[in-house]
């Protein structure tokens, strides 16, 4: 975390008095979105909201969320529902969306979802508030690739590149069947190994370990640590592929507790962290991405997955 210095908050504060847009953006262009949110402490709003403006969308959408609650609240309520809906949520990943769009008034929650330009997007979200937040569908990312087992190796890699552009990480590619069932993991290592595959099953890894939408968030946990996973999908008991991302859910219940290491995202502040190791199981904080996740079913269907 960047420490700022009164010089240095005072040179921010005579920066937006002139209004000097140049010398501005060049400071905030060496901030990290983490940073950036912690200036709301040492500006008033409109100063704060003078270098908002002058970051791109994606990164004004991220300083929201690295925000204190109370403060993004602030923030908000000076904005119509149209704004909120394609200033920040379209520009959020899916499971940053839901937790945002939880902390409106219920009353305003249908109205700036009817206002997200993608239907995609705003499907996925509906979607996801049906989640408890105490399992895993409740933590569960949806932006992932997936692939059919029938493809050749030259169309998996096609259309991993087409998904891949609008993903910020990759962890797995998930194997699917016509039914979009679960099916397996496909290796990144096969793309050279074997470059003219005929189908994707042939070499993709069986019977992925995952666990269902309504597994307890502490059991999760527990496969996390027990099979040193990094990422895990989700399935329900049926097995049908719903590609969609969990936004506004339910308002989170008391917060359950998670063994060593387990990273989840903090509601409040947004992105996974990291609990701090002691002595059994550290109390958990608000979640949404508790790991990450996108979505399988078991049994079949891809609902989504989990990081550890």
């Amino acid at each position: 975390m960047k420490e700022f210095t009164p010089e240095y908050i005072d040179e921010l504060k005579r920066l937006a008095e002139m209004r000097d847009e140049a010398a501005a953006k060049e400071l905030m262009d060496d901030l990290h979105p983490a940073d950036i949110a912690e200036l709301f402490q040492e500006l008033d709003h409109d100063e704060f909201q003078f270098f908002v403006d002058l970051l791109d969308d994606d990164t004004a959408a991220d300083v929201l969320m690295e925000m204190d609650e109370d403060d993004r609240k602030e923030i908000l309520a000076n904005m119509s529902n149209e704004t909120i809906a394609k200033q920040f949520l379209e520009h959020l990943d899916t499971d940053d969306a839901v937790d945002l769009i939880q902390e409106l008034d219920e009353k305003d929650r249908d109205e700036v979802i009817s206002h997200i330009d993608d239907v995609e997007q705003a499907g996925d979200i509906i979607d996801l508030l049906k989640y408890d937040d105490d399992t895993a569908g409740g933590l569960m990312g949806t932006e992932m690739i997936v692939v059919n087992e029938n493809w050749s190796m030259p169309e998996c890699v096609k259309q991993m590149r087409l998904q891949a552009e609008d993903m910020d990480e990759i962890y797995n590619v998930y194997v699917v069947d016509n039914d979009n069932r679960l099916r397996g993991v496909f290796p990144l290592k096969k793309m050279i190994t074997h470059p003219s595959v005929s189908k994707i099953k042939h070499v993709m890894q069986e019977d992925p370990i995952s666990v269902k939408t309504d597994t307890p968030i502490e059991d999760v946990a527990l496969d996390f640590e027990k099979y040193d996973l990094v990422a895990m999908p989700v399935v329900d008991s049926i097995g049908a592929h719903h590609r969609r991302r969990r936004y506004g859910q339910r308002p989170r219940a008391k917060r359950t507790r998670l063994p060593v290491g387990f990273r989840y995202r903090h509601r409040h502040r947004n992105r996974r962290q990291h609990v701090c190791p002691n002595q059994g199981t550290p109390s958990m904080a608000p979640h949404r991405n508790g790991g990450w996740a996108g979505q399988l079913c078991h049994s079949g269907q891809f609902r989504g997955w989990i990081c550890h």
